[in-house]
């Protein structure tokens, strides 16, 4: 009497489980970068293009030099770079930004949050900002501190967020002429657990705000 039972077919279970990963594998791979772009620049470094604004620009001058799209009032979810233009200035990977223009369509002030990045990531990012615009004959407001005020400990800055997620203490304004730049450190509203803070993980981030003085 023969035995029916046949033995189960792993060889072939395998190589089809295989190419069903491997299918998946390339469906994320495809799918992925059309559905979050912003996420996948900021993985890799490479901003999703530049933004260059400059007193008396209007949002469409605006748009036509960027190397990217933009919203009439901003976008988030991005990845981009906006550059001081004259100022000798990028501002690297930003988040989300927005516009503010006046009635005939000139920019009156863009508010720019960075990606999350560690507490020593943005002080050297602030203390890289302040040394260019000082350098282009920016002046720091009446009796305010110098960005080497803030602590080099991130336990101290998570200790010091407020209600709005801003950084007691960390913000910072500079002027030349009509144009106003204000950098802003901020961290998670809900606090920071320790072991977090302890492995430079990225949870602060810089608040921008540039008004070229077209409203002045």
């Amino acid at each position: 009497m023969t035995d029916a039972r046949r033995p189960f077919p792993w060889r072939a279970c395998a190589i089809g489980c295989g190419a069903a990963l491997v299918i998946l594998a390339a469906s994320i791979a495809v799918l992925f970068p059309r559905a979050c772009p912003g996420e996948v620049a900021r993985w890799t470094d490479r901003t999703e293009g530049t933004i260059w604004i400059a007193p008396g620009m209007t949002h469409e001058a605006v748009a036509r030099r960027a190397t990217t799209t933009i919203g009439q009032y901003g976008d988030s979810g991005r990845f981009v770079d906006f550059v001081l233009a004259g100022e000798g200035m990028r501002l690297h990977g930003i988040q989300q930004f927005t516009f503010s223009s006046a009635p005939d369509g000139t920019i009156e002030s863009v508010s720019m949050f960075s990606a999350n990045e560690s507490w020593p990531d943005l002080v050297r990012s602030a203390k890289r900002t302040e040394a260019i615009l000082i350098a282009h004959g920016w002046k720091p407001a009446p009796g305010q501190k110098g960005v080497a005020s803030l602590s080099s400990d991130p336990r101290v800055a998570a200790a010091g967020i407020t209600d709005s997620g801003a950084i007691a203490g960390a913000s910072f304004t500079w002027s030349k002429g009509r144009q106003e730049f204000t950098l802003e450190a901020g961290g998670l509203w809900s606090g920071i657990p320790w072991w977090r803070r302890a492995s430079g993980a990225d949870v602060f981030w810089r608040n921008m705000t540039y008004d070229p003085g077209n409203s002045r």
